[in-house]
């Protein structure tokens, strides 16, 4: 064993790390893949690990814009999923939904298209899911006792695009939170088989509501297996997220974030003094120095 005391170079043969360069694109698995209406669009699997390669393809560039766009390929068939963050609307719900969506797509795709393959026929098609701008609808409150005033089934609303081959639009209604409270998942079913009606042959009259339900639950094979759940705000910090009170995480303004990069004590202290501090005392009379300014800074900005 050599002992070396930094700071040291170490140098890397580039055969050495070829291989798993070579891993990583290959599970990366980079590939444009056909949209509705023509041209392609580039696409890289969202998760691969070693738990598995799944169908599940996601374009990167699209999240500088605030839209979630994601694609599940599977025997010819690629399914687009899309959702568009409005301004100022917060996005973890809306990629929970959008999340939710694409497994369950990649688990049941395959057994849906064995068992029902001339239902839901080869080609491109596309979903555009809309949330309501209600806010409570994205703060996921949802009260214990009240009773679901809507049905299931017109909670989710499913409309083909007018003149546009292949694509179609699903709006989840504000009343569709309250059955996730259920302990089964018939909440994420009902949503799934309406963004199954965009796939399914339209020249062969298509297919029920209720009969792609009926598919989507034979295909997952349980009332248990879920991504979306909600439940009772019993905690304090829960229930002031439930009403909305508590908001997401917010990037820090530039100048509280500029004063916290290093080398901003500057500002206010001698580089003379050195970059030492001995001493409880100088210790202290340093911090109150560096709040004195933080706070000056602050409010001047």
């Amino acid at each position: 064993m050599w002992e070396m005391t930094p700071p040291c170079n170490i140098f890397i043969d580039v055969g050495e790390i070829l291989r798993p360069r070579h891993e990583g694109i290959r599970r990366q698995d980079q590939r444009a893949l056909p949209l509705p209406n023509g041209g392609y669009k580039v696409v890289q699997r969202r998760d691969w690990g070693r738990d598995g390669l799944r169908p599940i393809y996601a374009n990167v560039q699209d999240l500088s814009e605030s839209r979630l766009t994601g694609a599940i390929s599977i025997a010819g068939r690629t399914w687009w999923i899309e959702t568009t963050a409005r301004e100022g609307e917060p996005r973890s719900w809306r990629y929970q939904i959008w999340n939710a969506v694409v497994e369950w797509l990649a688990e049941i795709g395959p057994k849906l298209i064995r068992d029902h393959s001339t239902v839901f026929p080869p080609g491109a098609y596309r979903v555009r899911i809309d949330l309501p701008q209600d806010a409570q609808f994205h703060s996921g409150a949802v009260e214990s006792d009240q009773p679901n005033k809507v049905q299931l089934p017109a909670t989710v609303d499913f409309t083909a695009e007018a003149g546009v081959v292949r694509n179609g639009k699903v709006a989840i209604l504000n009343d569709w939170p309250g059955y996730l409270r259920s302990p089964k998942n018939i909440a994420e079913s009902e949503l799934v088989a309406a963004i199954l009606e965009a796939f399914v042959d339209k020249s062969k009259s298509g297919a029920p509501r209720a009969q792609l339900v009926a598919m989507v639950r034979e295909a997952i094979g349980s009332e248990d297996w879920r991504w979306l759940h909600a439940q009772e705000a019993i905690t304090p910090l829960q229930r002031l997220a439930g009403r909305g009170l508590i908001d997401d995480f917010r990037a820090i303004a530039f100048s509280a974030h500029a004063l916290a990069k290093c080398g901003s004590v500057w500002a206010f202290r001698y580089r003379t003094k050195g970059s030492e501090i001995d001493g409880v005392e100088h210790c202290r009379e340093f911090l109150k120095e560096y709040r004195d300014h933080m706070l000056a800074s602050i409010v001047a900005d």
